[in-house]
């Protein structure tokens, strides 16, 4: 796949416009004609980046797992400055927030929790990869923390976006930072004592 800036802006855009066409659509109802029309581009375009629909959701998957990791990267470094679990909680939400479409999503879509239930499985499965290259078979014990801490984390933000969002993000993820970062001790345990599990 081409990743220069045209091609990323491409990219984003499909991406964000299956976001969209999947508030009002499942996604087996969407036909790339209609999202290249959506998207304004022709449908050449699109095959130059993907073959189907799938791959579409596939690539957006692991966008929003890499946006995800690349925010822990820059809370990670925060951390170091006096950043606190809180920091990269909010760097997560803002990850998400990135993609345009992603709140109406989650409010409107009936593919929203299929897709939340992958995107849990995408962050939990490169998490606990990262992990086991660290620590070999030690790691199995952290496999259930880390579905645990990458679903909580995933859904009390799925249900802020879905609620009238009467009390701030930052209030809300407030409350959950301190089971987050008892559950990033006891990985660091398991890790040998490392800071950086991914």
């Amino acid at each position: 796949m081409k990743t220069d800036r045209r091609s990323q802006k491409t990219i984003a855009a499909i991406q964000n416009t299956v976001l969209r066409l999947m508030c009002t659509r499942r996604m087996n109802e969407i036909k790339i004609v209609d999202l290249c029309m959506a998207a304004d581009i022709n449908r050449t375009t699109f095959y130059l980046h993907y073959r189907n629909i799938s791959e579409v959701l596939k690539s957006l998957l692991d966008d929003m797992a890499a946006r995800i990791f690349d925010s822990e990267d820059e809370a990670n470094g925060d951390t170091a400055k006096g950043g606190t679990t809180l920091d990269f909680l909010i760097a997560c939400a803002e990850a998400l927030d990135r993609y345009e479409y992603f709140g109406e999503f989650v409010q409107k879509s009936p593919d929203a929790d299929y897709f939340l239930t992958c995107l849990k499985n995408v962050l939990s499965d490169k998490i606990f990869a990262g992990m086991s290259r660290k620590c070999g078979s030690d790691a199995a014990d952290a496999k259930h923390i880390i579905r645990f801490l990458a679903g909580g984390v995933l859904d009390v933000y799925v249900e802020w976006l879905k609620s009238d969002k009467s009390a701030a993000l930052g209030s809300v993820l407030n409350v959950c930072a301190p089971m987050v970062a008892a559950g990033q001790e006891l990985l660091e345990k398991i890790a040998g004592g490392e800071n950086k599990l991914f």
